[in-house]
């Protein structure tokens, strides 16, 4: 079908977390989404924020036999699920785009809906008429449903063997993503001829099995943009009137996959992410498992770096 452009001018679109807004004024970011149809042609929107920046330059370290611009036949795609278990202890991330809500103070409030959807993920429907009491010390962590990722160093020097022996010991090689747009298109668009119902969690079975053909249609949406370091994941929340924001926050929840702690800083992740949705846009988690797709069409955009 085509490519069809779109400007995104909020900063409320933008807003992930009470502490970032300040941060996220001038995002480095885009993304495109994918839709697919049962007769696999698909339509892509691209949204490119105002003043969004390109980065230094995007590096990813790997084995040589994994090195796409040597070749490499396929090209790994993560979850998020997947670093949180990663082996290597360097790139493994247990509270990988997780947020923890910690109350400072004990409250009583008013549930709603909307205020539901923040705290439980929608556990719990109510009109507002639902009184509940939270006590100093109460704590909820929030995960995002697994989605996929892809992760490369964003550098303004030239990578060195070192630095890839950093991330991995079993690193040796590495190659440049020249064009992070280019690079985010074809790789979602991919994923969205390669993904079947298999790869998605099944939770999401039962409904997909009674929706009529017509109406199955799935969405990749990907989303490119550096990692913001904070010091830790966690939001204090003193009282009802912090509540407007945290809303804002969970309602941008899926930004928070580009929210990495302090410690890893040394990194200088970029990361691409992919999430799939349904009819309605809602989210629908993946299953663990990392993905191989053809990397052919990568190629050209990806570049090999020798290191010294």
């Amino acid at each position: 079908m085509g490519i069809v452009w779109g400007c995104a001018t909020s900063e409320e679109q933008l807003a992930t977390d009470m502490q970032l807004v300040q941060l996220l004024r001038n995002p480095a970011s885009s993304f495109r989404l994918t839709k697919i149809h049962l007769n696999e042609t698909y339509l892509t929107l691209q949204y490119v924020p105002v003043g969004a920046t390109m980065p230094n330059r995007l590096i990813k370290f790997c084995k040589r036999e994994h090195n796409v611009a040597l070749g490499a036949p396929t090209l790994r795609i993560g979850t998020l699920d997947d670093f949180r278990t990663l082996e290597c202890p360097t790139l493994r991330d247990r509270r990988e785009a997780t947020s923890h809500l910690a109350f400072t103070q004990e409250f009583t409030f008013s549930m709603d809906n909307s205020l539901s959807e923040a705290l439980s993920g929608g556990g719990i429907t109510s009109d507002g008429s639902l009184q509940v009491t939270v006590k100093k010390g109460s704590t909820i962590k929030k995960k995002i449903d697994n989605c996929y990722a892809f992760c490369v160093a964003n550098l303004d020097h030239y990578p060195t063997l070192e630095e890839a022996k950093g991330f991995d010991l079993a690193y040796n090689s590495a190659y440049e993503v020249l064009d992070p747009n280019e690079f985010s298109r074809i790789t979602t668009d991919v994923l969205a001829q390669s993904l079947a119902i298999s790869n998605i969690a099944t939770r999401h079975h039962k409904i997909l099995i009674k929706t009529p053909l017509s109406e199955m249609n799935i969405y990749v949406e990907g989303k490119h943009r550096s990692v913001i370091y904070i010091p830790s994941r966690r939001i204090e929340i003193s009282s009802a009137s912090d509540f407007p924001a945290l809303i804002k926050i969970m309602n941008n929840g899926m930004q928070r996959i580009f929210i990495k702690r302090q410690k890893d800083s040394y990194q200088c992740e970029y990361r691409f992410a992919f999430i799939l949705a349904d009819k309605n846009f809602r989210q629908m988690k993946v299953k663990k498992d990392p993905v191989l797709i053809p990397s052919d069409s990568l190629q050209a955009i990806c570049k090999h770096i020798e290191l010294d």
